[in-house]
């Protein structure tokens, strides 16, 4: 696990693993590590907690410009351009929700080439 400061102070938590484009996978980290070791394959995967979950930290208020912050300091760590993809479950089933995208974030869909 790697720590990553956002702009308020907050310390995010995040593990890195994989090759290639960077993709950043917004949810719960542990949930999220299925996904993450799939996508490792073909891309540098950063699955970080979200604010206020996991390892993260939590500093109040809430607003989600902090959470957009949190996004973009991942980005910075990624090397200034990433994919974004939030990961939605649903009772048993993942369903992956459309890419959100703010400042140097890029939202193309995840292709590998296969």
């Amino acid at each position: 696990m790697s720590q990553v400061t956002s702009k308020d102070g907050t310390s995010i938590a995040y593990d890195r693993q994989g090759h290639g484009p960077a993709v950043i996978l917004v949810g719960d980290r542990s949930e999220n590590a299925p996904l993450a070791m799939e996508l490792a394959e073909s891309f540098t995967v950063y699955n970080y907690d979200q604010r206020g979950r996991g390892d993260s930290g939590d500093t109040l208020p809430y607003a989600v410009e902090r959470e957009i912050e949190d996004l973009e300091a991942l980005i910075t760590v990624a090397g200034g351009t990433a994919h974004v993809d939030q990961v939605k479950r649903t009772w048993s089933t993942q369903k992956r929700s459309p890419p959100c995208s703010r400042g140097s974030s890029t939202t193309d869909e995840l292709d590998d080439g296969r």
